[in-house]
């Protein structure tokens, strides 16, 4: 979606062999089971995190993002708000 353009984002699509799959892990949200793979990184390579900027809970969903990036030594993260919604 365009209107996605300027956050800069960088999605991967990784094709597991048979005998890989045991990195897959799975995850409940709502009731769905999602499958994700863990992938190490850099630090320095986050640099924002977007939040939707109308929601109830915005200010205490930063807040204990700020708490965990803190907490794993993530110092230089910006948090930023967007008035579009995640899903279309």
């Amino acid at each position: 979606d365009k209107s996605f353009e300027y956050e800069k984002e960088v999605r991967s699509f990784i094709n597991l062999e048979a005998d890989k799959l045991c990195y897959i892990k799975y995850r409940n949200r709502n009731g769905l089971i999602i499958p994700y793979i863990e992938i190490p990184y850099e630090k320095k390579f986050l640099k924002e995190i977007w939040l939707p900027g109308s929601n109830e809970t915005t200010e205490l969903t930063k807040n204990s993002i700020v708490r965990l990036l803190k907490q794993y030594g993530y110092n230089d993260v910006e948090i930023k708000f967007s008035n579009l919604s995640y899903r279309p």
